[in-house]
């Protein structure tokens, strides 16, 4: 059972798993470190698998040396012999200035039996931050050109006419096909400056992934007002207020006052304690005066609500006035 199995999985196409592995070499003096995780990370984030090893020492040196005669037959037979996966990418890191520190990265991507496809970059001022920047950039170039590396994506929607971000980034109007890196893409709608639900599409090399994704609602504003108009707002609250802060005046300065001045004759002695609360009763009062006259004004100039509906059923709702 297990031999057929086995004949069945050569035999037929579709059923053997395709090798996503590929070989990574990173040389250089300077920043070798960071470039070589750097470009691990994309490849494994493109479904490739890393492996560190895929040519022995001593090729490493001759295709060093290939690379120095910029002997492109060298390297790719080489490549061909001597690599342990079918596809292989050296980045070579070549100091262009200390002081400056501006390196030369080259990129060479092989796959054996093809011609390998190249790509030079000086990144300038080249600190990590930039550097993966540029990694990252060059990979995505390269492999649009490798064979076996490129998927299709289609996005669908209904209704059709709107924008799609693939990976944050706007790539037209569906429905739309696109060839795309093979590997895992985030995908969502954009209508009217709203987002609609982000879903992750996995792409296979050599194939296409259709998708249909949620459209979100329309944005835009309803003119015109949504219900009765108010007639108006009552200022019995705000006068009643600053009737409050009359009497409150009026009750302070009596304790204040009156029944601070000494008694004469055979009159009865008032005490002279009410002088403090008359003061702070008179003050309340002030405070609640000026906030019934700040209120009536308001109350009076205000033009009313205003009522927006946005075209999905939300609303917003707005106070004006003048003091």
């Amino acid at each position: 059972m297990r031999a057929l199995i086995l004949i069945v999985a050569l035999l037929v196409p579709g059923v053997a798993q395709a090798d996503n592995s590929v070989g990574l070499l990173v040389t250089g003096e300077v920043l070798k470190v960071p470039t070589q995780n750097q470009a691990e990370k994309w490849l494994r984030d493109h479904d490739r698998r890393v492996v560190a090893n895929a040519l022995p020492p001593e090729a490493i040196k001759t295709l060093l040396n290939c690379f120095v005669i910029d002997d492109a037959k060298c390297s790719r037979g080489l490549v061909d012999a001597r690599a342990t996966t079918d596809s292989l990418v050296t980045v070579r890191i070549d100091v262009v200035s200390k002081k400056e520190r501006d390196v030369r990265l080259s990129i060479d991507w092989f796959v054996k039996g093809r011609n390998p496809v190249s790509a030079r970059r000086t990144c300038e001022e080249c600190t990590e931050a930039v550097l993966r920047t540029t990694v990252d950039a060059m990979l995505l170039d390269l492999a649009k050109s490798s064979p076996g590396f490129m998927g299709r994506i289609k996005v669908v929607s209904d209704p059709p006419g709107i924008s799609v971000l693939l990976d944050n980034e706007t790539i037209g109007l569906t429905p739309l096909e696109r060839d795309v890196p093979a590997g895992t893409h985030k995908t969502r709608l954009i209508r009217d400056g709203r987002m609609g639900t982000e879903k992750d599409v996995k792409v296979e090399a050599g194939a296409l992934a259709e998708v249909r994704l949620d459209t979100p609602p329309g944005g835009g504003i309803i003119d015109g007002p949504v219900g009765p108009t108010p007639n108006g707002h009552s200022r019995a609250v705000p006068v009643v207020v600053m009737g409050v802060g009359v009497a409150a005046i009026a009750t302070g300065a009596f304790l204040a006052f009156k029944l601070h001045e000494e008694p004469s004759g055979s009159e009865p002695k008032r005490y002279t304690a009410y002088k403090v609360p008359g003061y702070i009763t008179m003050g309340a009062g002030g405070v609640a005066v000026i906030t019934g006259l700040v209120w009536f004004l308001a109350t009076g100039s205000s033009s009313g609500p205003t009522v927006g509906v946005a075209t999905s059923g939300d609303a917003t709702i707005g106070w004006s006035g003048r003091f």
